[in-house]
């Protein structure tokens, strides 16, 4: 309503109910114009959770403590986007400092729109996305990390006796998971981690976390799966990112640039079968970079550093659809390869954002707060980045030193996104459909098969 927006606030989304709705009525000038008292004033009142559509909502401080960092963040912004719209005709926005920060943070954003398909194969962009943690990421006889259906020995971190027990225990429950997926005490520690060490907790999470792996074959995507389809042919564009380096005490270092995916857009081309088959495969691909990487260093899995650039960051992109769906990735990757970062770094932030991330960070639990930073561009970025990595380690389009093959922003490592040309999203869709090269993942139930779509169908 533009004469009165309605703002709900829940203290609780764990099981809405009326009681537990704060509603208020404020007129659009109040929202416009002085939007940064008018949020702070309530901001000790309100105790925000992120809507997971599920009964184990998220809890701040609790189970998924960075996915609620990073939906205070985006709810936030959300917020502040709503207060310039519900204004748009007011004339009381152009006075407004919030929405103004908000237009010049994302003004004069820049996205390789321009850059043909042909452009981006031929300089492979995004092809060595899942080896940038090896010394020569663009070795090419070793192929890409493949997962191993076979239990790893895989370095530990320490634990205590207590932690000790608890995985004795865990063991014990899920050992008659053995035959159907891997139980080594690495993977069983993640998922210990994501449950706070409640072995009755873990082992719910991990049965059904198994049982959804193996509904969608999973653990076989890697070796039935169209790989053409599903992982090549979108390479330069989704997902977007990828691993690059270490931190200074080691950290295996990812990055993201969804900002400049057009992420809406890309929901409404792609159908939610395919987003999910092709992120099934990115994390299965990312999972056995981070283990290889892991037995080769001898350092324990959990310590990741996942960099998400904002940079392209439009206002078309503050969708609730968009958050959702977001949250439904975080949540399925969570069931694939959960508890392998241990801190987020968001990066040339719009400064609404930072601003946001400012005023309601304060209401989660200091040790949560740790684990996120957001900086804002420029400088703010650089000084963040070196907190954690050496200038070597930094991309150039960082302001760091590292080059790929002579190539500030290491495209060819790290795919740069972009929106997908809807030529590109067409040739895909038909790829996947003829689905030559694929077949049924073994041991997915028949009934669960349409959730791959084409990327299981069966051959023949």
């Amino acid at each position: 309503n533009r004469k009165h927006p309605i703002l709900l606030m829940p203290t609780s989304m764990s099981s809405l109910r009326p009681s537990w709705i704060h509603l208020w009525i404020l007129p659009p000038g109040v929202l416009a114009s002085n939007a940064e008292s008018t949020i702070a004033g309530y901001v000790q009142s309100v105790k925000l959770n992120f809507l997971s559509g599920s009964q184990e909502a998220l809890q701040i401080g609790s189970q998924k403590p960075l996915l609620t960092a990073l939906a205070i963040v985006l709810l936030t912004f959300l917020l502040l986007w709503a207060c310039g719209k519900s204004s748009g005709d007011d004339s009381s926005e152009g006075n407004s400092p919030v929405i103004r920060k908000i237009r010049r943070s994302n003004s004069d954003v820049g996205l390789e729109s321009d850059a043909s398909v042909a452009t981006c194969r031929a300089e492979e962009r995004g092809r060595f996305k899942h080896c940038g943690l090896r010394p020569d990421p663009l070795d090419e006889s070793q192929g890409p990390p493949e997962y191993s259906l076979q239990p790893l020995d895989l370095p530990l971190p320490k634990l205590s006796e207590d932690q000790q027990r608890v995985l004795v225990d865990f063991e014990s429950r899920v050992s008659d998971l053995s035959d159907r997926t891997r139980i080594d005490r690495s993977t069983l520690i993640r998922y210990l981690r994501a449950r706070k060490w409640n072995a009755s907790a873990a082992e719910k999470y991990f049965r059904e976390a198994e049982a959804w792996r193996r509904a969608r074959g999973c653990e076989r995507a890697l070796l039935d799966w169209n790989l053409e389809a599903y992982e090549r042919f979108l390479a330069p564009w989704w997902l977007s990112g990828g691993f690059l380096g270490h931190g200074k005490k080691g950290e295996q270092i990812a990055y993201e640039r969804l900002a400049r995916c057009a992420f809406p857009r890309l929901l409404k081309l792609m159908p939610a079968e395919q987003l999910e088959a092709l992120d099934i495969v990115h994390c299965m691909r990312s999972l056995a970079a981070l283990e290889e990487d892991a037995m080769r260093s001898g350092n324990p899995l959990g310590d990741g550093i996942l960099i998400q650039d904002c940079e392209g960051f439009a206002w078309e992109d503050a969708t609730l659809g968009s958050a959702r769906a977001l949250n439904k990735f975080v949540n399925q990757r969570g069931l694939i390869m959960p508890e392998c970062i241990s801190k987020i770094l968001v990066i040339r932030a719009p400064q609404a954002l930072v601003y946001a991330w400012n005023m309601f960070g304060r209401l989660m639990d200091p040790g949560v707060r740790a684990k996120v930073r957001v900086a804002g561009p420029g400088l703010d970025t650089l000084n963040c980045l070196r907190e954690f990595l050496s200038d070597e380690e930094i991309p150039g389009w960082l302001g760091g030193k590292r080059k790929i093959d002579g190539d500030p922003e290491c495209r060819r490592v790290l795919s740069p996104g972009g929106p997908l040309p809807e030529a590109v999203v067409r040739e895909f869709l038909e790829l996947a459909r003829r689905g030559k090269e694929a077949r049924s993942p073994q041991g997915a139930d028949d009934e669960k098969q349409p959730l791959v779509a084409c990327c299981a169908r069966r051959c023949g």
